[in-house]
Parts: structure tokens; C-alpha cells; sequence
């Protein structure tokens, strides 16, 4: 985590013009960092200032006690009151940094002052340096922690001129996509209807519970490939074979196909930050920067373009309509390959379900490969957490075991068939064998597919 950190330090300070043009004055500071699988604070290099506004939003969630799903929480943590009451253990084992605040809360300290973030909080007055952590003291053994949260922290001078900042164009774009609608939808399901460069048709199958589970799945005529993600951990899936196979790579391939997801997770995913523009006049002022006639993506008057950083430190932009605020278009680089073009996305068309607006088609383009992508089912609120049971080893070897042995007795019916076959004409007239073997060969494999 530490590297991914200083990559997006180093990365955001050449982004980030100098500010000598007002130094009482600086442009807003905006970074993203994780939290939550291991002990200490992440020191964010940051710096407050009296009068600096201090504003931190955590989203996410982190499963506690080795990672139980039922001890699972979100940036506000366990409740204190029944804290000790639900999980004895942990709370015997050692004492919280802060223990009147929630368990498993994302904290912060600036200076010396200690702040509960929770989901979000702005704060002023403080000096000093920022750091955020979790609130926790067990984060290895049994006890141990399993995902992490994504935290953005804002330093700004509410004093300084700005225009409409790279933050307030994100908030405007949540709220064109549905704003707190969008909260209600705790799981979604989708099927889109693909096209390659080729022309070969492909579909493309997204389920997920937010913040954090997904299953996808393409496929052709040629074949398909599923993948299973929970957290920070992704596995390849061969249902025919029982197989389940650990894809560490997998889980940012994975994330850059969640298209909704990372659309009403702007705020979360991304890290939006603004450059000084000179304006006729020669003042300096506070914007989100346009893309050039020749940029990647074509944003002249016709779009607000938002630069902006992922929780890996890699590039990324998202332009909105002027008028509607809804995304238009969006950039982002390709899973951990940095010297891949970017891939963008060109967003056309919008359905509107329960006041939440979704992306019903889009254009992607990697490099000179054009993909379409329609999408003939989007089903909010309709996935069963049951889809994401992760199936254990024993139950993988029992499944092979039993398919084996299967296997081996429709060997021995055939051999004992062609020695009867052997035999004469009394053989030809007996019925053909019960193929009761097939459908519990079948039996097997659909058991693997429900879990």
C-alpha cells in the first residue's frame, strides 16, 4: 500500500500546478488513500492550517474479527452500545485507539487532534499534519481485518476565488445520476448486448452487492470466462471443471468493467482535483481544467472536463453535459498497465429506473479498438447475496471426487455393455441403460454452479 501511495503522491504533485500566484491562497489538495488491513496511520503529507478547511469521506467497508461477513462495516463502524455485547472476543482482546467512538470507524488525527470521519466530516481550526487510520487494534491472526476503505482528504482555504471546483462538479453529476436514490440501490444486475472491433458479438454479465462484490462474466460463441470478486481478492471460475482459481490481476480488470458502479461512485473511486486558469484579465482563478482540441477526449464548450486521479494514483478524467451535468464521457487507464492507451468510455444514451439515472450504452475505445456496449437488462436490487457463497476446497475435492467416480461407473457400464453385445442376439434386445448416471453427473455440476 505504501508504494501505491508515494506513486500517487509522485504522480499528483506533477498534476498539481505550484500555487505562486497566490500563496495565501493555495488551490485545494485533494488525494485518496486505503485504509484498514493493517495497524498505524497512513501519513497523507498533508498539511493544515487554521483557517484551512479539512474535509474527509471514507466509503467501502472492512470485515473485522478475520474478516466475518457478518461483522462487516462501513466507514461508520459498529456501533459502540453493542459493541462488546456482538463480539466479545474482539472486544477483550485490546483496547481501541479511541474507545468511545464506533469500532472499525474510519478516524483521523490532524496534528494532535483527533476527528471521527465516519462516512464524511469538514472540519477547521486544526494545524498540523493529517493522518487517518481506523479505529481497531487487532489487524492480524483470527482477529484480523479483510478489505479497506477508500478515504479522500481535502485540504482547502474556503477564502480562495474559485470557480466551480473539480468537487462541486462531481456532486453535481451524483446528483443528475439520482443523488440520494442512488444510496437505495444495494445491489444490481446487468446483461449488455456487446460488439467487438471484429464485429464478433459478445455479452457481457455484471452482478453486484456494493460496495464491493461482483460477479462477471463474458461470452461468445467461442466461449466464456467468470470471475468472482469479494474485497480486495478475485478468482477465475470454471464451473465445468469445479475449479476455482486465485487471479490477483483480476481484481482491477474486474473494477474498470464495473461501469455503473464506478459512475455512482465518482466521489469514491476518484480523486478530483482543480488547476488555476489565466483568465483575459490576467486574475488567476480556481477551475477544473479543459481538455485541448487535440486531447483524448474532445472537450471544448460542449463538456466539463474534471481531471482527476484512481485509488492506484493513475490518471483519470470524467467530462459532464453543461446543461445536465450527467457524465458524457469518461477516461481511466487500463488494469495496472500504464503504458497501454487509456481506455475511453463515450456515454450515449441514459434510462431512468426509481429516479436513478443508468448508462444504457456506450462506445469504449482502447487505443484504435472501438467495443459497443447496449445494455438489455439492468435490474436494480435483484441480486441474491447467496450468488457470492464462496465455495470451500473441501467442497471443490468432494465435487471432483464424486464426478470421478461417476465417470469411472459409466467406464464399467459401457465395457459390461459390449460384453453382452458379445453374447449374441439376446443382447441387442435388452433396453438401453438408464442414463440416471448423466443426470446425477449433471446434479453435481449444477450443485457446484448454485454455490
Amino acid at each position: 500500500m505504501s508504494r501505491r501511495i508515494a506513486a500517487a503522491a509522485a504522480l499528483l504533485s506533477l498534476l498539481e500546478p505550484a500555487a505562486a500566484w497566490s500563496k495565501e491562497k493555495p488551490i485545494p489538495t485533494n488525494r485518496i488513500f486505503l485504509v484498514g488491513d493493517r495497524a498505524g496511520w497512513v501519513e497523507t503529507k498533508l498539511e493544515a492550517r487554521p483557517q484551512d478547511l479539512v474535509t474527509i469521506r471514507a466509503g467501502s467497508q472492512v470485515c473485522f474479527s478475520g474478516g466475518s461477513e457478518e461483522s462487516c462495516v462501513r466507514a461508520e463502524g459498529w456501533p459502540r452500545a453493542t459493541y462488546a455485547a456482538s463480539w466479545p472476543s474482539d472486544a477483550a482482546a485490546c483496547d481501541d485507539p479511541f474507545p468511545e467512538w464506533s469500532h472499525g470507524a474510519v478516524v483521523a488525527v490532524i496534528g494532535e487532534t483527533p476527528v471521527l470521519v465516519g462516512k464524511q466530516t469538514s472540519v477547521s481550526g486544526h494545524e498540523g499534519a493529517v493522518r487517518v487510520g481506523i479505529n481497531d487494534c487487532s489487524f492480524d491472526g483470527e482477529l484480523g481485518n479483510e478489505g479497506q476503505f477508500s478515504v479522500v482528504v481535502v485540504v482547502e482555504n474556503p477564502g480562495a476565488k474559485a470557480a466551480r471546483s473539480g468537487r462541486e462538479l462531481i456532486d453535481a453529476a451524483l446528483e443528475a445520476m439520482g443523488g440520494k436514490a442512488i444510496r437505495a440501490v444495494e445491489s444490481l444486475a446487468t446483461r449488455a448486448d456487446c460488439t467487438a472491433p471484429d464485429g464478433v458479438s459478445f455479452t457481457t454479465e455484471v452482478k453486484s452487492i456494493f460496495p464491493d462484490r461482483t460477479l462477471f462474466k463474458q461470452s461468445s460463441e467461442a466461449g466464456s470466462a467468470e470471475w468472482l470478486l469479494s474485497a480486495e481478492k478475485a478468482w477465475r471460475i470454471d464451473r465445468e471443471l469445479g475449479q476455482r482459481k486465485p487471479d490477483k490481476k483480476a481484481v482491477r480488470f474486474v473494477r474498470g468493467h464495473e461501469f455503473h458502479a464506478m459512475l455512482f461512485e465518482l466521489d469514491e473511486r476518484f480523486s478530483a482535483h482543480t488547476v488555476p486558469v489565466e483568465t483575459e484579465d490576467d486574475e488567476p482563478r480556481d477551475e477544473p481544467q479543459a481538455a485541448s482540441a487535440d486531447a483524448p477526449l474532445q472537450a471544448a464548450s460542449d463538456c466539463l472536463r474534471v481531471e482527476m486521479l484512481d485509488a492506484y494514483g493513475a490518471p483519470a478524467a470524467v467530462c459532464l453535459d453543461p446543461e445536465s451535468y450527467l457524465p458524457v464521457r469518461l477516461s481511466y487507464q487500463p488494469a495496472g498497465k500504464k503504458k497501454e492507451p487509456t481506455i475511453e468510455m463515450e456515454l450515449e444514451s441514459w434510462t431512468e429506473i426509481d429516479g436513478v439515472q443508468y448508462l444504457e450504452t456506450f462506445t469504449l475505445r482502447h487505443g484504435d479498438a472501438g467495443f459497443t456496449y447496449d445494455f438489455v437488462e439492468i435490474l436494480p436490487n435483484s441480486v441474491e447475496r447467496a450468488q457470492f457463497r464462496e465455495v470451500s476446497e473441501k467442497t471443490l475435492r468432494d465435487i471432483r471426487k464424486r464426478l470421478k467416480k461417476e465417470a469411472k461407473g459409466e467406464a464399467e457400464d459401457d465395457a459390461e455393455d459390449g460384453e453382452e453385445a458379445e453374447d449374441g442376439e439376446e443382447s441387442e434386445q435388452e433396453e438401453p441403460s438408464d442414463p440416471g448416471l448423466n443426470r446425477r453427473a449433471g446434479t453435481g455440476r449444477s450443485d457446484l454452479t448454485r454455490g
